[in-house]
């Protein structure tokens, strides 16, 4: 069975390789309002954790609040990347983690 990935989709999963996101700093960069409705997909059809780490931190209006934080577990890392058939690319200028990822042919 092929499995697609809508745009939304990847650009998280491109995010989440890279580092942790917040759910609002994931709506911004993916450009859906429904965070959550994609983790869970991305959980259901590839198998993946993507675990929910909820942070404190202090809203607009001054109130103390948890946010979410998804994130790849390595074997999260590892499947998407074998899925993908994503390989790293560093060219010598740019900084390691400041990479894009290609599609291997």
């Amino acid at each position: 069975m092929i499995i697609e990935l809508s745009p939304p989709r990847q650009r998280l999963v491109h995010c989440c390789l890279k580092r942790p996101h917040s759910t609002y700093e994931l709506q911004s960069k993916i450009g859906a309002m429904n965070v959550p409705d994609h983790v869970m997909w991305l959980r259901r059809m590839l198998g993946l954790i993507i675990p929910c780490i909820l942070k404190p931190m202090i809203n607009r209006d001054g109130k103390r609040i948890k946010s979410g934080e998804y994130s790849f577990t390595d074997n999260d890392k590892r499947k998407v990347k074998a899925y993908l058939g994503l390989i790293a690319i560093n060219p010598e200028n740019k900084k390691p983690c400041d990479n894009d990822f290609e599609v291997r042919k």
